[in-house]
């Protein structure tokens, strides 16, 4: 075997497990595999190099929501001369950067990165490109509050995957149709979409999105105050999650388990899985998610009328808000810090 090709080899080896370790959640070890390649493989194609910086890219926003490292990753390729010359290359780039500033709430220069790469798409006639980008704005309208125009783009992404016949990119976009109607309300058009987007995800193999959506199913089930199904949908979607060793959706899960568990009465076995849930998201410094799970934390102990222990998790989940400027946490906080003092005062009298 020549030396290009047994180099070849292992590059696709190393390539393969980075791509491994990022979908099984472990975002760290996937960065350090990716800049392993970089460094010891100083002659690689520039295509490559570019599909494991991307992929380094999309690691940090995704895994790790570290967007001030991305967005500085993602200016370093655009200033690559390659990059400029080749159109497929700017569109991933321009919907990278659209991801990052919603997940920064600039929707305004959010949308105008969407509608470039979406635009590239349209002139290259990627379908599957075009796809993924009316998804994102649709989740971007979804963030604004504009339901209509959110469902608009979910339906339009719909149509190309299913003419692509992708039951992969199905099964998300259902899940993501159930949650506007589930946001609007419509509980039942919700659980349908939901069930949807289980049977799309049953038949391609996608066990991820079997967990995604047993959760989606448990949140309905949970708000229509059923919670004892809800808690079966729960613990199904936890335990394929933990057989998938995505630590992510474990973490996710966790969190709606212990809370449905929580409004259940069922409250020890709810401390467990949101301590649980909090080790997962300050890995991934999810700070929101973290926040509300001290605050589901900070609601169960008031329940059992442990105040002490309320108070202490309830504060650590102001603290968080305030520091990520989080309106929404901190208003959900400071019901819950209300109902510990009500508590309170009913105890003493």
């Amino acid at each position: 075997m020549d030396s290009d090709l047994r180099k070849r080899l292992l590059l696709k080896a190393l390539s393969s497990r980075a791509e491994i370790y990022g979908l099984i959640g472990q975002y760290d070890r996937a960065i350090k595999e990716d800049k392993k390649i970089l460094q010891d493989c100083s002659n690689i194609n520039l295509s490559i190099k570019m599909e494991i910086m991307l992929h380094i890219a999309a690691m940090l926003i995704a895994g790790k929501n570290d967007l001030k490292n991305a967005r500085r990753l993602m200016n370093r390729i655009r200033m690559i001369k390659k990059v400029k010359c080749e159109s497929h290359y700017n569109a991933r780039i321009f919907n990278m950067l659209g991801i990052i500033c919603r997940r920064q709430n600039r929707y305004h220069e959010a949308q105008k990165y969407f509608n470039r790469a979406f635009a590239i798409y349209v002139r290259l006639k990627d379908r599957r490109g075009m796809g993924g980008v009316l998804s994102n704005i649709a989740l971007l309208y979804y963030n604004r509050g504009e339901l209509d125009s959110a469902l608009s783009n979910y339906e339009k992404c719909f149509s190309i995957e299913k003419d692509l016949q992708d039951q992969q990119g199905l099964a998300m976009t259902f899940g993501n149709i159930g949650l506007v109607y589930q946001e609007k309300g419509n509980y039942d058009r919700a659980l349908q979409y939901y069930g949807n987007s289980l049977t799309a995800a049953e038949k391609s193999g996608y066990r991820l999105g079997i967990s995604i959506a047993l959760s989606n199913c448990g949140v309905v089930y949970e708000l229509q105050r059923n919670y004892s199904t809800a808690v079966e949908y729960q613990k199904k979607s936890h335990q394929i999650a933990k057989e998938l060793g995505v630590q992510r959706q474990i973490g996710i899960s966790s969190a709606l388990l212990g809370r449905v568990l929580m409004k259940k009465g069922d409250f020890l076995e709810a401390i467990r899985y949101l301590e649980m849930a909090i080790t997962v998201f300050q890995k991934f410094g999810d700070k929101k998610r973290e926040a509300m799970a001290h605050i589901h934390l900070g609601i169960t102990y008031t329940k059992m009328k442990q105040y002490s222990d309320a108070e202490e998790h309830l504060l650590k989940a102001e603290k968080i808000a305030r520091e990520t400027k989080d309106r929404e946490t901190l208003s959900v906080f400071k019901s819950a810090i209300d109902d510990l003092k009500v508590s309170q005062q009913s105890a003493i009298s």
